[in-house]
């Protein structure tokens, strides 16, 4: 500082912003041991266990997080910026110091000094005090720079804007806030998971005042050199041409019971008839993007118990199971694991996983004379009395890894099917969509279903780091080559909705017109419920009744009394497999009288009749209009005469006697 000036931060910001993203690669990493022990020393209130690739972290108020040690090795790139940030603030509060009496005479307040002056420059309050403070900082500066005009004149400049600009270096708090006045400027520049970033960018302020712990943190992580995921890129289709005349985005809705999820499922099976694949989801009013979308999770990786963790051990064992490589790549990869740790193992490692011939090496890296036959040979003799560890036989850990949604698995599915010579179409299906508050469920999906003519999404999103780092690893290539997403025309997004329902969420205008509507009416698809009857009621209440005739009167009864469409019976409100049994048009009786019970009756009592009770029912049953108990045992006694005589009226029912009862 004392030979250049102040640095620019705003320049320093988006070099940190390019650092952050050029090197936010697919590497993992360790920690270095004095980061450890300087970060347990920085944050004593703090628990933190250490893993091969993960910290996890209780917070004073026993919450748990799990940090990926790559977070720790992004945040490496700010230590510059914190350097120079903490310089900042430094100088502010000495040349503060240096003149308290002169800043006294603008103290109006009970508040400390520091706090009246500093917000009164921050919020532009004084003129006066802004000339005072920049001749006072010209002041320092001259003595400091040796009266070098141009050093001291651009040093008041950057000093005076970092004190009544904070957007310049993305501040957000006060700087008077010991603890958290550099949080926000480091959680801009880290760009990452808010789990990661939360506790990542409080570990990161600390640097802007202690350079011990700073020079630490330089130097938190190593990176381990054979982990590198990133491979070939393959350029993305999202255009295929299939299925054309099917909608890509629908909803379908209607009543209960009229058989919105077995069209869906019908239609479905037509759509993947010669090939593709699907997935299913039910929304809930606790769904979230999280869910749907994905978000970084610990998991715990398969064990069975037998080698220790150690990622030496984790990457000797990929590469020997490897399918993709030669044994003789095989032993060029691992050459320099082995070498100074017994090299005259690793033919016989070789020898116990493969058959083919390959060279070796002496700890020269000069060409052994007799290829160590003599261990190769011992290794596949041994083999049919070992067995050979695959990586799946590593010993558990905690790993802190992006766990897909339906949407993202559905998405990268149908990205790899389209790419391939035979596209096939991917569904998403979504049960009772209108259950949650699909705007916070969708996120930045949402802009993606606004689809053109050719199916593939018009307005492409900005992908998060890591949904970028997740492609990567499924599609093949680096981050950076997913910078935009879009559905490619081979995904369809199917769902049902029944706006009726209780506890359902709205939905607003420019999301539903994203999506093709279809109505199912009440009594669409009611063709098999016709002549199937049950028999109801006991002695001289016992009668013949067909279902759907019973159904039709009640939802005309709710449609003179008021109620809508999506409130009444749709066909199948009692499932299909009870009212229309294989082979005989007559419902088990037993079977019908308890469902009709459990659901029609107490889905009228509770929700769709509440207010029409008092009519609905009998004048005896009435009476007994609030205790739905009394109301069952009259069902059993008497049937359809239950409910009020323009109900029994507009259905078809006969008499049938003791000896004409058929499934009793």
């Amino acid at each position: 500082m004392e030979n250049r000036g102040l640095t620019d931060l705003g320049e320093l910001i988006e070099l940190t912003l390019a650092n952050v993203k050029n090197n936010a690669e697919l590497w993992e990493y360790k920690l270095s041991t004095a980061f450890k022990n300087a970060l347990v020393e920085k944050f004593p209130q703090y628990s933190f266990g250490f893993w091969d690739r993960t910290v996890s972290v209780v917070t004073p108020d026993k919450n748990v997080l799990y940090v990926s040690n790559q977070s720790f090795a992004v945040a490496e790139w700010l230590m510059f910026f914190c350097k120079v940030l903490g310089e900042y603030r430094s100088l502010a509060y000495k040349i503060l110091n240096e003149n308290q009496e002169i800043f006294k005479e603008f103290k109006n307040s009970e508040k400390k000094l520091d706090e009246v002056i500093f917000t009164a420059l921050r919020d532009k309050l004084n003129k006066d005090l802004e000339v005072v403070y920049e001749n006072k900082a010209k002041e320092y500066f001259a003595v400091l720079y040796d009266q070098d005009s141009e050093l001291v004149d651009d040093s008041t400049k950057k000093l005076m804007h970092f004190l009544t600009d904070y957007t310049w270096w993305k501040g957000g708090k006060q700087i008077t806030r010991s603890n958290d006045w550099a949080i926000s400027p480091i959680s801009t520049l880290l760009n990452m998971p808010q789990n990661d970033s939360n506790f990542i960018a409080r570990a990161v302020s600390k640097a802007t005042d202690d350079p011990g712990y700073r020079d630490a943190f330089e130097h938190a992580t190593e990176r381990i050199e054979h982990t590198l995921l990133s491979n070939k890129y393959k350029e993305l289709v999202y255009k295929t041409n299939i299925k054309k005349g099917n909608e890509r985005n629908r909803i379908i809705f209607g009543a209960p019971g009229t058989g919105k999820s077995f069209t869906l499922n019908k239609e479905a099976d037509d759509l993947l008839k010669e090939g593709g694949d699907y997935e299913r989801v039910t929304f809930h009013p606790d769904y979230s993007y999280a869910n749907f979308v994905g978000t970084y999770k610990p998991i715990m990786k398969k064990t069975k118990g037998y080698a220790a963790k150690n990622d030496q051990t984790e990457y000797v064992i990929s590469v020997l199971n490897d399918k993709e490589k030669s044994a003789q790549e095989k032993y060029d990869l691992l050459f320099d694991t082995f070498r100074n740790d017994g090299l005259t193992r690793l033919p016989i490692l070789l020898g116990i996983y493969s058959d083919e011939l390959f060279r070796t090496r002496k700890n020269d890296g000069s060409y052994a004379a007799n290829d160590n036959s003599v261990e190769r040979n011992h290794g596949r003799a041994i083999r049919k009395y070992v067995a050979p560890l695959t990586e799946n036989d590593i010993a558990g850990d905690i790993a802190y890894e992006y766990v897909p949604g339906p949407f993202m698995r559905v998405y990268v599915n149908a990205l790899k099917s389209a790419r391939s010579e035979k596209p096939k179409p991917h569904l998403l299906i979504v049960e009772e969509i209108n259950r949650a508050n699909v705007a916070a469920v969708f996120g930045d999906v949402f802009q993606l279903l606004d689809r053109g003519d050719d199916g593939v999404s018009e307005y492409p999103i900005e992908a998060s780091e890591d949904i970028k780092t997740y492609l990567a690893k499924e599609l093949g290539g680096v981050p950076d080559d997913y910078d935009k997403i879009r559905i490619p025309d081979n995904m369809f997004i199917w769902a049902t909705m029944n706006s009726a329902d209780q506890g359902v969420f709205p939905m607003d205008t420019a999301f539903k017109r994203r999506w093709d509507f279809t109505y199912l009416g009440i009594d669409d698809n009611d063709q098999d419920l016709q002549g199937k009857y049950v028999i109801l009621g006991n002695q001289a209440y016992r009668h013949r009744v067909e279902w759907n005739s019973l159904r039709k009167a009640i939802n005309k009864f709710l449609a003179d009394k008021g109620i809508n469409e999506d409130k009444q019976l749709g066909p199948y409100f009692i499932p299909k497999r009870i009212v229309c049994p294989d082979g005989t048009n007559e419902i088990d009786r037993s079977v019908f009288i308890h469902t009709f019970k459990n659901k029609v009756l107490m889905y009228l009592f509770e929700d769709a009749a509440r207010q029409k009770r008092l009519s609905l029912f009998t004048e005896k049953t009435s009476r007994n209009m609030n205790r739905y108990s009394e109301i069952c045992k009259e069902f059993d006694d008497v049937g359809v005469f239950v409910f009020c005589q323009e109900i029994v009226n507009n259905c078809n029912y006969e008499d049938v006697a003791p000896s004409g009862e058929k499934n009793a």
